[in-house]
């Protein structure tokens, strides 16, 4: 077992690889279908996916992944079933763009465990998401996770959408902070 993979006996979380585009593609549509289709409407979720998601955009975060730009996905068995990807700064901050579990696998820890292992990977003191406030099932889980409400923006692509602005500090060991390590 490598050191970016993580076993707890049944989900395997892992860095993905250049194969595991075509199954990420069909994770994000399942997902985001599944929960926007009633606040943004089919079409436009259609459109999202196959822009944002495209094979040339997985490939891009896959290929430029690292310490400061994690991304994992959840497996089990064979089948791809969560994805988190973040930004880490060098002010030790952080940036959650993508928590996404397929919805059959929902509730059962797996979007914890891939944010546990995204925020292991940097030094970040502090970490922001946004999330559409009509999405409540994943501000739900956010706040589980020990996320708090910050405010809400406007949307920068739809100025009439606003955004969930939410965040969680992390408290690193003094060691970490002093001499830029990992401990423990």
């Amino acid at each position: 077992m490598g050191s970016s993979e993580i076993r707890d006996g049944v989900t395997v979380i892992r860095r993905p690889t250049v194969a595991d585009c075509d199954a990420m593609r069909a994770l994000f549509a399942v997902t985001w279908h599944h929960t926007y289709d009633d606040l943004l409407g089919r079409e436009a979720v259609e459109r999202y996916v196959a822009g944002y998601f495209s094979h040339n955009q997985l490939l891009l975060h896959i290929e430029h992944a690292s310490m400061l730009n994690p991304i994992y996905v959840a497996c089990i068995g064979d089948a791809i079933v969560g994805i988190i990807t973040m930004r880490h700064t060098l002010m030790f901050s952080g940036v959650l763009d993508m928590l996404y579990v397929h919805p059959d696998f929902q509730r059962r820890g797996i979007g914890c465990k891939l944010l546990e292992k995204a925020l292991a990977d940097g030094y970040s003191r502090l970490v922001y998401l946004e999330v559409l406030p009509g999405n409540v099932s994943a501000i739900d889980a956010y706040e589980r996770m020990r996320f708090q409400r910050r405010g809400l923006r406007a949307s920068l692509s739809d100025p009439q959408q606003m955004i969930l602005v939410m965040s969680k500090r992390l408290k690193p060991s003094p060691l970490q902070f002093l001499f830029g390590q990992k401990t423990g």
